[in-house]
């Protein structure tokens, strides 16, 4: 949140079915990574059963066609698809 969007990876296998809530795919090997894209955010969907549903907020790099204008939603707080295991930011030193 200081800094800025985190670089991360993930395993997408299912991703290319994804249209819209929060993505949490009953498998989802997080060991097998094999996309990167950028967290950008985070939020709480509450469901109807009064449920709270914590989720990342990610941009993906298939174009605005795909998702929720190129964005898509991630369970968050268990390192779904292992989106825990591989994160990046650059710090820029001033000169």
């Amino acid at each position: 949140m200081e800094i800025g969007p985190l670089s991360v990876a993930l395993n997408a296998a299912l991703l290319q079915f994804y249209h819209r809530g929060v993505f949490e795919p009953h498998f989802c090997d997080p060991k097998s990574l094999d996309h990167a894209v950028l967290l950008t955010g985070w939020g709480v969907e509450k469901t109807i059963f009064g449920e709270k549903k914590p989720y990342w907020i990610i941009k993906n790099s298939w174009g605005k066609k795909w998702g929720m204008d190129g964005y898509f939603y991630l369970k968050r707080g268990v390192g779904m698809c292992g989106i825990n295991t591989q994160v990046a930011t650059a710090i820029l030193q001033k000169t």
